[in-house]
């Protein structure tokens, strides 16, 4: 990969901020500009220079090394280019995302891709809670955008998700879906607990072991055209290991959940 290169010097000492980094119109920016911008570290103002080696020129394209478990918010409300983490992150990566891609080979912390509302989000390891799910004090989770976590992710992911696709490779915590308002969530591994729980629309597809809430009931066991070809999509462009059974296989549809609209389902994979 070419473009800018920020290699972090040494572990981080605090927790640190780095939202502003790749904020706003970034993509045209060189080392010397993105070494300038603006990051925090436990409450302190610093320069990204000051954390990072910064090497390489402008194409669009950026990529972070290091271990930056510590380092949050990472990519919030990225726009556009192209960012890549060699690591684990902190919380809130890719929080607000309206553009762009962010890779992270690795995992992260709560709150990965909260509020979305455009752009890919590729998680190569696991994701703490509420991947997807709405920001804090909003009603709205992911409004837009693709958010793909190869690992299993926490509680109520994908938490009152209103458009966009979150797809979990592994299993999921409890609630996954919880108060949907539309959107797809589907998970390769096992839902946790109580999913699609108080959903007023949207779609959960378990590949896996589900168990829908007694306020959801059975409408039909079929094949579904359209879900072939976002499995299709996840194996073939995302990558996530869909066996060509689920992709031509029959589910079991079940409406919910009564205690709401009852205009959400979940789709139980049927293995032969």
């Amino acid at each position: 990969m070419s473009g800018v290169r920020l290699a972090l010097r040494a572990a981080l000492p605090a927790r640190a901020d780095l939202a502003a980094l790749f904020a706003g119109a970034w993509a045209g920016l060189g080392a010397a500009e993105l070494a300038a911008r603006s990051v925090t570290v436990g409450g302190e103002s610093l320069v990204a220079g000051e954390l990072f080696d910064v090497t390489g020129s402008a194409d669009g394209t950026a990529r972070l090394e290091g271990d930056l478990r510590l380092a949050d918010r990472v990519g919030r409300e990225l726009a556009e280019g192209t960012l890549v983490v060699d690591g684990p992150l902190g919380h809130e990566a890719g929080a607000g995302m309206t553009g762009g891609r962010l890779e992270v080979i690795g995992s992260v912390g709560d709150a990965a891709g909260t509020g979305m509302a455009g752009g890919t989000l590729v998680v190569r390891g696991r994701a703490g809670h509420r991947a997807g799910a709405a920001l804090p004090g909003r009603k709205k989770g992911m409004t837009g955008g693709e958010l793909v976590v190869f690992g299993d992710v926490g509680d109520e992911a994908g938490a009152q998700m209103r458009r966009g696709l979150l797809a979990v490779g592994g299993s999921t915590g409890a609630a996954p879906g919880f108060a949907m308002l539309a959107g797809t969530l589907v998970v390769l591994g096992a839902c946790g607990t109580d999913p699609g729980l108080l959903s007023k629309r949207g779609s959960i597809v378990a590949l896996g072991p589900v168990t829908p809430p007694p306020t959801y009931r059975h409408a039909c066991t079929a094949p579904f055209a359209v879900l072939r070809l976002v499995l299709l999509r996840l194996r073939d462009r995302a990558g996530l290991p869909v066996r060509p059974e689920q992709v031509a296989g029959t589910y079991r549809r079940y409406s919910g959940d009564f205690a709401e609209s009852g205009k959400g389902e979940i789709l139980a994979w049927v293995a032969p």
